[in-house]
């Protein structure tokens, strides 16, 4: 129950749009974009969390499929700050109107371009029009043979009966792409200088008559105002514009209120390649770059006054909701603040920001790389520059061979971030005092213990972010009989007085119970603490139900153990654990997802079913996912995510194996197959 508070009760809100039926000729590049999302998950702590959670991983992987058949229905999930694209009335208008339920007819008198994807990356919501000091936001792909070939590619990992669905795919992407040069670069800029943001669109053609006359005017009326520019009709729909000597064309769609500014922008449009060639060195898919070349002060601050309106929509878009307490509302508040507060200052402080994305397909393997540079003397560049190579005092600390999940972090926490998380514990504070006051099952004795416990953990915590650095590690493996071991410590300020904190428990509830002293390694003492069923859920998900947990403190580390013969684990892993060393580890996690995939998929068939009949089928849709993931994830399943910093600059990259290429695969040849058959 304490433990709880720190997830609350937070309800997955709508992320992305489905954009149909506008845009010609440039949709077939959406897919590939669809792979730059860098998405962070939430869990609930409700019953109906593992399905709600899984339903949302599920719905991003098949949001690159969906594009492909015409209707980017870009999903659900994400933290609070995410939902809305940073613009909710920009969501709500495209969600409300009839965009969002044009279907995509089988004719290429027809076609459509998905450029939901570009909202994501949309964070910033200025004034009038572009100006200097606003971010410059471009995106790249490698071209629509590229696309073609990828998509067959991953489709090389399925049944011959789902490789058939190539064929339907590419005969619809090539009415989509009609007149298109298939061999060259797409390009598309985000102008975020308009509310809502302006999407720019460059794709190369071959012959200039089949892309005006079977594409564009397929959809639009095109009223030539000289040779090389057409005004799309009805009045202050858009703008195209042919680049003759490159064969490249442009289009912007527009509004009344910024209707002949665009014209005026397009004009001054050039050569696409010379933007977006740093995004697809190395032979790179397709890229992602935010750019913000005024860099003084009084820039910065333009941006930061921009950002502040984004801050106010959003929060204002926040809304209590029924089954809610007011100290629920103002925690899951105070989560989103911190979001935006990081948020804002990647989008005011960075210097140069990219994500590349590339498909490895001699090792059968794909990676994302992305890196930031910040503006020097900036509150960024302070942060990047704490991370210098620092003691790890788990340097030595190895991997299990069966590990199913590794975390290593020695992650400095700046001001920003030190405020951002200390607020938050206070706000947790006052949702327990809360929570523990309505409860009706404790006595009271049980509630001041309660309320002991969490004030002593909080407290040991606390004085960890204060010291300015995370150093920690965990490791997880799965036993013969499918359970889970676990075990890992973190660096902490005194840690010794975490053992008189974990007498509490004891006297918390019903069926806890805590041992202390059990065995001692060293200078660590180790406690047995079993929590009771149903005491803290999220643990009896992840571990089991009535699980025994080892606790070791010492003055300076935290360990703990859970699993079947754990504690011979941590005794051996105490014992084994060597002097500190310098590490460049900033933040690294290696994970097997078929494992969790499975107990995900256990877990969800054991669990009661969900009262709404909405939440029901989304069990199912969600059991029916996990158990094509379970089949695709049968070998290399691995994944990896690093983050590094070099000289003041991050790094890092995200990892996955041929398991996740196959999924992808069949969620493709799936989608084809409901979609376009």
């Amino acid at each position: 129950m304490v433990l709880q508070t720190v997830l609350g009760n937070p309800q997955n809100a709508v992320f992305g749009v489905r954009y149909e039926g506008k845009l010609a000729f440039f949709a077939a590049v959406t897919f590939g974009f669809s792979f730059c999302k860098y998405f962070i998950l939430t869990i609930n702590a409700d019953k109906d969390s593992l399905y709600v959670f899984w339903r949302n991983v599920i719905e991003y992987a098949n949001c690159s499929v969906s594009v492909l058949f015409g209707k980017l229905e870009c999903v659900q999930g994400a933290l609070e700050c995410i939902p809305n694209q940073l613009n909710p009335e920009f969501a709500q208008a495209i969600r409300s109107s009839s965009l969002s339920k044009v279907q995509l007819p089988m004719n290429h008198k027809f076609l459509s371009i998905a450029i939901g994807f570009a909202v994501a990356f949309s964070a910033v919501v200025p004034v009038q029009a572009q100006q200097p000091h606003q971010p410059e936001i471009s995106i790249g792909h490698s071209g629509v043979e590229t696309l073609k070939a990828d998509i067959e590619y991953l489709l090389s990992f399925t049944s011959t009966e789902e490789q058939k669905q190539f064929e339907n795919i590419v005969d619809f992407l090539d009415l989509i792409v009609f007149g298109m040069d298939e061999k060259r670069p797409v390009r598309v800029d985000i102008l975020t200088g308009t509310t809502p943001p302006t999407y720019v669109v460059w794709g190369a053609f071959e012959v200039l008559a089949d892309l005006k006359s079977e594409n564009i005017e397929a959809q639009f009326v095109l009223k030539d105002i000289d040779a090389t520019l057409s005004e799309l009709l009805p009045d202050e729909t858009g703008w195209f514009r042919v680049l003759p000597d490159i064969k490249y064309a442009i289009l912007i769609l527009t509004s009344p209120a910024d209707h002949m500014l665009m014209k005026q922008i397009i004009l001054k449009l050039g050569d696409p390649l010379p933007g977006i060639q740093s995004l697809l060195t190395n032979s790179a898919n397709m890229g992602l770059q935010i750019l913000n070349k005024a860099t003084m002060v009084g820039d910065q601050q333009k941006r930061r006054d921009s950002f502040a309106e984004i801050r106010s929509n959003h929060l204002d878009a926040l809304q209590k909701r029924p089954s809610e307490s007011e100290t629920e509302f103002a925690l899951r508040k105070g989560l989103v603040e911190n979001q935006l507060a990081e948020i804002e200052r990647l989008m005011v402080e960075s210097l140069n920001s990219s994500v590349q994305m590339f498909l490895n397909k001699a090792d059968a393997n794909a990676k994302v790389l992305f890196a930031s540079e910040a503006i020097p003397d900036t509150s960024y560049a302070k942060s990047l520059s704490l991370f210098t190579k620092k003691v790890d005092a788990f340097a030595s600390v190895k991997k299990p061979a069966d590990s199913v999940l590794s975390i290593r972090a020695n992650h400095p926490i700046d001001e920003l971030r030190q405020s951002n998380v200390l607020r938050i514990i206070e706000l947790m504070r006052a949702d327990t005092v809360a929570r523990l006051k309505a409860d009706q099952n404790l006595s009271a004795d049980e509630k001041t213990a309660s309320q002991e416990l969490f004030d002593g953990i909080m407290a040991v915590v606390q004085d960890g972010i204060k010291s300015g650095n995370i150093n920690s590690f965990v490791e997880s493996t799965i036993d013969a009989n499918g359970e889970q071991i676990a075990y890992g410590a973190a660096s902490t300020t005194d840690g010794e007085r975490l053992a008189s904190t974990l007498a509490f428990i004891a006297k918390t509830g019903k069926g806890n119970k805590v041992t202390v002293d059990v065995a001692t390694v060293g200078d660590v003492s180790i406690h047995e603490v079993q929590l009771a069923k149903g005491y803290f859920d999220l643990f009896d998900r992840l571990f089991g139900e009535g699980k025994t947990v080892y606790i070791g403190t010492s003055k300076n580390f935290t360990w703990f153990s859970t699993g079947e013969g754990s504690l011979d684990v941590l005794k051996t892993a105490i014992a084994d654990l060597k002097e500190p060393a310098e590490s460049d580890v900033v933040l690294t996690i290696e994970s097997r997802l078929l494992p969790w995939v499975t107990r995900t998929s256990k877990l969800i068939e054991e669990s009661p079913d969900p009262g709404s009949l909405d939440l029901q089928q989304q069990r199912r849709d969600v059991l029916r996912s996990l158990k094509l993931a379970i089949e695709s994830l049968a070998d290399k399943d691995d994944t990896k995510f690093e983050l590094k910093v070099v000289d003041g600059k991050a790094s890092g990259e995200i990892f996955v194996n041929t398991g996740v290429l196959r999924f992808l695969g069949r969620q493709i040849a799936l989608g084809s197959k409901n979609n376009l058959e």
